[in-house]
């Protein structure tokens, strides 16, 4: 399965668990068409954010190797309520960062060989000009591929 494929069912479980706390819950790929102020908030972007080889799995010379692969599931909120200092966004976020790491922590996608995921260090949070504020939490999970002959 491909990396594409758990993208995808992160973003499923995200649309099953949080409901109606979200707008939306966008890919990577969609969210890079829209203009900010065109954006359905509160919402959620999932994106594939890289991978780190963990170790070569002894006696194999290299061809079955474990690998970790980061996520970001940021929370997009926009609110004008106190944007000097962003009280109305942290308000509107927190639940919403609440239920995606209660959502996704442990959880294993439904592909066979995915591991559980589990929580990385994130970026900082990002304010706009616009009123849009920007949550990111960050995921790693486990995967071990094998190369071919």
């Amino acid at each position: 399965m491909s990396f594409k494929a758990v993208e995808d069912a992160i973003i499923v479980r995200l649309q099953e668990k949080l409901g109606e706390a979200v707008r939306y819950v966008y890919s990577a790929g969609e969210l890079a068409q829209l203009e900010e102020e065109s954006q359905k908030t509160p919402a959620c972007m999932v994106a594939f954010n890289g991978y780190a080889p963990i170790s070569p799995v002894a006696g194999s010379l290299g061809k079955i190797q474990l690998v970790e692969k980061n996520w970001l599931v940021v929370v997009h909120v926009r609110n004008a309520r106190g944007s000097r200092n962003q009280d109305g966004a942290r308000e509107e976020a927190s639940p919403i960062i609440d239920g995606v790491m209660t959502s996704l922590l442990g959880w294993r996608p439904p592909i066979e060989n995915e591991m559980p995921l589990a929580l990385a260090s994130a970026p900082g949070t990002a304010f706009t000009d616009a009123g849009f504020a920007y949550y990111p939490i960050a995921f790693t999970n486990r995967r071990t591929y094998r190369g071919t002959d």
